[in-house]
C-alpha cells in the first residue's frame, strides 16, 4: 500500500490536534518574543541562496517542534518551489507520529 500522501496526513493531524496545538503554539511564541524572531528568522531562510543556511534553517524550526506550525504551513503556497519543499518536509517531520 503507497505511504499516505501528505495532504492527508496534515488534514489527519488537524482534525485530531490542529487547532488547540496551533493555538498553543502561537501563544509559546507570542510568550518568547527572541524565541518567535529567531524562528520567523529560521522560516524566511528557507529560501536562502545558500544551501547550508536552508539545511540549518530546517533542522531549527524541526527541533523548534509543533510551535513552528504557524510559521511552516502558510509557506506551503510560496511561490518558490523550494520553500515550498522545504516547508512540507519540515511539516512532514512534524506530523510523524
Amino acid at each position: 500500500e503507497a505511504p499516505e500522501g501528505f495532504e492527508a496526513a496534515w488534514r489527519r493531524w488537524v482534525d485530531a490536534r490542529g487547532e488547540g496545538v496551533l493555538r498553543e503554539a502561537r501563544k509559546a511564541l507570542d510568550g518568547d518574543p527572541a524565541k518567535a524572531e529567531s524562528a520567523r528568522r529560521d522560516a524566511a531562510a528557507l529560501g536562502d541562496a545558500d544551501y547550508g543556511k536552508r539545511e540549518a534553517a530546517s533542522r531549527r524550526l524541526v527541533d523548534l517542534g509543533d510551535a513552528a506550525i504557524p510559521l511552516v504551513q502558510p509557506l506551503l503556497e510560496h511561490e518558490d518551489a523550494e520553500v515550498r519543499a522545504r516547508a512540507r518536509a519540515v511539516l512532514d517531520r512534524l506530523l510523524e507520529p
